[in-house]
């Protein structure tokens, strides 16, 4: 096998592989690029329904204490 240094030229072959190489290197980034972004709508949609939760759980929490409340109201008046 023959080693190359600086002062040896570069065929046109190897300098096609060399720009192929470089140009798939390049589409996996944009396409991983892509996933990023994908991945990152998505974790945001995942915080937002986690918080949806929290406020649905909270309010229900809210009416509950509301629904006691009354009903003790309640049963205290039928005494």
């Amino acid at each position: 096998m023959k080693v190359l240094n600086d002062n040896e030229e570069l065929s046109f072959i190897t300098l096609g592989i060399a720009v192929r190489n470089v140009v798939r290197f390049l589409e996996g980034s944009d396409k991983h690029q892509g996933d990023r972004k994908r991945d990152a709508t998505r974790q945001r949609t995942d915080e937002e329904k986690a918080e949806d939760e929290r406020r649905y759980i909270k309010q229900r929490l809210r009416d509950i204490a509301a629904f006691e409340e009354s009903y003790s109201i309640g049963r205290k008046d039928r005494r």
